[in-house]
This record gives C-alpha cells, structure tokens and sequence, in this order.
C-alpha cells in the first residue's frame, strides 16, 4: 500500500486563498509525521496523509483539476519511508 504526503508549505498557502483546498485537506486525515520529500531542499517538508487510498486519489483528481504539480506538491512512496515521487 502506498503512502501519500502534501508539501507544507504549499498546503499552508492554498489553505489561506483557497477554501476548498482547506476543506479537501481537513485535519481529519493529516498525520504529525513529517518527511523530507524533496532532498535537502528548504521547502521539501511533507505531512503524511492518513486515510484509504481511494479517498486520497479523489482528493488528488479535484486538486489537480485546479492547480498543477507546481502549485500544490503531493508525493507517493511505497514503502513511506523515502522514494518520494510527485503526483
């Protein structure tokens, strides 16, 4: 099963413009666990996703609808432990 992460501080700023970005990444499926996404870049930061995967790809299909994947960064591992890719 695979994990998904949203970057911080891309989830922070869409959250403050956008209200269905807020409603869409509600606290509800957020984690604590953070993970260094993207190597040792600043704004690598990511918050593990904590819901089914099916939940999650629709969360993705209504977000990329809107903003592309420079603009609102989700990532994929497999093993959750490192292998982030952008999806």
């Amino acid at each position: 099963m695979a994990t998904y992460a949203v970057n911080v501080c891309d989830l922070s700023t869409l959250q403050q413009r956008d209200f269905i970005a807020s409603l869409l990444f509600s606290v509800e499926i957020l984690t604590s666990d953070v993970v260094d996404a993207e190597g040792n870049r600043m704004d690598g930061s990511a918050i593990i996703l904590s819901c089914e995967n099916t939940r999650i790809e629709a969360i993705i299909q209504i977000i990329r609808k809107k903003y592309s994947k420079n603009i609102m960064r989700i990532y994929r591992s497999e093993t959750g432990k490192g292998g982030w890719k952008r999806v």
